[in-house]
Parts: C-alpha cells; sequence; structure tokens
C-alpha cells in the first residue's frame, strides 16, 4: 500500500470514530497500522496507532488499546526515535489517558508525574492537549473534579486555537459541573454544542446530553444520553465488544442515573388469554406492577455482571411479574419498559432461552 492510500485510510478510520462506529474504526484503523508498519514509515504509524489506541480505550477494548500503544513505543525506538523528544513524551502521554480509562489509576499517576514538567510547559498543540486532557481525566476519576478544572481549561483554551477532538471542552463542563461552577459549566457545554453542531461527530453525543440533564435537570435529556449508547452499542457486530462498551464507566453511571429516575410503575398489559388476531377490547387488559428498578439488588447485578446482564436479570423479573398478575406482554412492552428497542428484547430473549429459561410473551408459548 501506498503512503497517500495509508494516509486515506486513516482518515477514513478517524471520521468514521467521530460517527461512533466503533468497530468498523477499529478495523480500518488496524488495516492502516499494519500497512504503515510494513512501510515502516514513523508519522504514519503513529497517526494510525494514536488513533487506534484512542478508539479502543473509548470502546472498551483497554487490552487491545494498550498492545497498540506498547507496539508503537517499540517500533518508535526501532525506527530511531527519541523518548525525550515531544513526539516520544506525547506517546508516554497518550498511555497516561489509556491508563485512567482502563481504571489503572496508579499506573497513570506514575505516567503523569513523569512527565509533569514537560506538562508545565508544553503549552501548544495535539501533545500538550492529550497530556492535559488525561491529567484531568485523572482528577476526575480519582473524585477530585476541581484539580481537573485547571489541566481541562488549559486544554479547551488550545482546542479553541487548534481544533480537533471537543473532548476536553466536554470535561471541563464535567469538572465544572461536579465542583459547583455552574455557570463555567455551562459556558463550556455551550462551545462544545455549537463545534458539535457543525459537523457530524457524534462520538461524545452520550456525555453531551447527559451533561445537559445534569446541568438543566431535563430527564428528556437523559433518555436521549441513554438511548444514544442504544443505538451506538447496537452498531456492534462482536457480542462481547458490545457488552464491554456498555459496560463503560460513563455508560455504566448513566444507566443508574436513568434507572433511578424509573422506578417500579403501573402497566397496562394484554390479558393471558386474550385472543390473537383481533383489536383488544378495555376487557382485554389489566393493570401490572412491574418492577423495572429494584435498587441496591439491581446496582449489585450491574456492578458484578455488567448492563447487558442486567437488563436480561430484569427482562427475566418482568416476564415471571406479569406471569404472577395474568399478563402476557408483547415484545414491545418490554422493550418500552426497559427502555431499549424490540430487537434488544429479540436478542435478550435468544439469550435466556440459551440458558433453558422460558420467556413467554403475548404471541410466544416459550
Amino acid at each position: 500500500m501506498r503512503l497517500n492510500e495509508i494516509e486515506v485510510l486513516t482518515t477514513l478510520g478517524l471520521v468514521q470514530a467521530d460517527g461512533a462506529q466503533w468497530e468498523v474504526a477499529w478495523n480500518t484503523l488496524s488495516q492502516a497500522r499494519q500497512a504503515a508498519a510494513e512501510l515502516g514509515d514513523k508519522r504514519l504509524l503513529g497517526e494510525a496507532v494514536f488513533g487506534l489506541a484512542s478508539i479502543g480505550a473509548r470502546m472498551g477494548q483497554h487490552a487491545r488499546a494498550r498492545e497498540a500503544a506498547d507496539f508503537y513505543l517499540v517500533e518508535y525506538a526501532r525506527l530511531g526515535g527519541d523518548p525525550d523528544a515531544t513526539y516520544g513524551r506525547w506517546i508516554r502521554a497518550l498511555s497516561g489517558n489509556l491508563y485512567v480509562l482502563a481504571g489503572d489509576l496508579a499506573n497513570a499517576a506514575r505516567t503523569f508525574a513523569e512527565l509533569q514538567d514537560w506538562i508545565a510547559t508544553e503549552t501548544t498543540g495535539r501533545p500538550s492537549v492529550t497530556a492535559l486532557d488525561g491529567v484531568g481525566r485523572l482528577a476526575l476519576a480519582q473524585n477530585d473534579p476541581r484539580r481537573a478544572i485547571a489541566p481541562l481549561a488549559r486544554a479547551a483554551s488550545i482546542w479553541e486555537k487548534i481544533g480537533g477532538d471537543v473532548a476536553p471542552v466536554l470535561l471541563h463542563a464535567l469538572a465544572a459541573h461536579r465542583a459547583g461552577e455552574t455557570n463555567a459549566a455551562r459556558a463550556s457545554l455551550a462551545i462544545a454544542e455549537t463545534a458539535l453542531q457543525t459537523g457530524d461527530v457524534t462520538q461524545h453525543n452520550a456525555l453531551l446530553y447527559y451533561l445537559r440533564f445534569q446541568l438543566f435537570g431535563s430527564l428528556s435529556d437523559l433518555q436521549t444520553a441513554r438511548d444514544e449508547i442504544e443505538r451506538q452499542a447496537a452498531r456492534f457486530t462482536n457480542p462481547q465488544w458490545r457488552s464491554d462498551f456498555e459496560n463503560l464507566a460513563l455508560h455504566r453511571e448513566i444507566e443508574q442515573c436513568w434507572q433511578s429516575h424509573h422506578p417500579g410503575r403501573i402497566f397496562r398489559l394484554p390479558r393471558a388469554g386474550a385472543p390473537l388476531g383481533k383489536t383488544l377490547s378495555a376487557a382485554d387488559y389489566v393493570q401490572v406492577r412491574w418492577t423495572v428498578d429494584a435498587g441496591q439488588s439491581d446496582a449489585d447485578v450491574l456492578r458484578r455482571t455488567g448492563k447487558a446482564a442486567l437488563r436480561q436479570f430484569r427482562l427475566r423479573r418482568l416476564l415471571d411479574e406479569a406471569h404472577a398478575q395474568g399478563a402476557a406482554p408483547t415484545d414491545a412492552d418490554l422493550a418500552r419498559a426497559l427502555g431499549v428497542n424490540r430487537r434488544t428484547i429479540l436478542r435478550d430473549m435468544a439469550a435466556l432461552r440459551a440458558t433453558g429459561q422460558a420467556t413467554p410473551t403475548r404471541r410466544r408459548k416459550q
């Protein structure tokens, strides 16, 4: 593959990531990385690896992201790169970011401590943004949002000059909000919204709408954030990758928040034995109380086994509660209660049946 073809492939992968086509972007950039390595071009290899590692971490493939970064560290040295040059430190800053996103805060703190003098003096360009973004993320992960504000404000200031990924601006809004600086949080959110409205970048939509919910209190924004996670997750063809994506820390937080606003509710469902093939009358329905959120027990399931397993756990409970109350819900009823689409319900039903469980609904006996 020629140099210009690798550049096009890398650009395509980054555009796919901007559009939240995570698995497709990963595959595209993997091809670009392999081609750049075969060509022995340090710059092209770096571009592909930086994109690959960042995308891997953001879709929950932390081990693969780490492997990509470690691979480039070895290749960078083999191709004569200076580890103490700006580019070499940039790679280490990327590694620090990956540690944060993977929850390895000790190694993240060590990495950024080793780079602190460079971070203090490097004031322009993408390397500085990467480092400051990572330092801010680390402080947020350590539940110290006030300490996150300064590095993220610096990163956002550089971003305004050079463009690129708007993540530091959104993270500054998040840090300011958690530190109680509402006006600063709203100002950064407005800047990010304006930037995202002018392009086709959707990868940050879940965080964007979750921030809107936190700052303005509209449950519709919380619903949109949750729907966006579901929309992006549905694009994965690898079920394990989809589960890993749903189980990212931010996505778990949004799910827990959504569930806290949707406890047990009354639903009007078809009664068991209601005739098929005709319009149902009022007498063909029953009122059913469904436990959509069981509180701490559900939170424990989410923590132990992840979002997909929690959803299937809840689906099992809703089916049992409907049966006990003389109802036969449709797939659409179940999807509405759990806040997902019908395809997700069908997929979860299949997963339950694969373990030998019956999943009776209005049109399904088993």
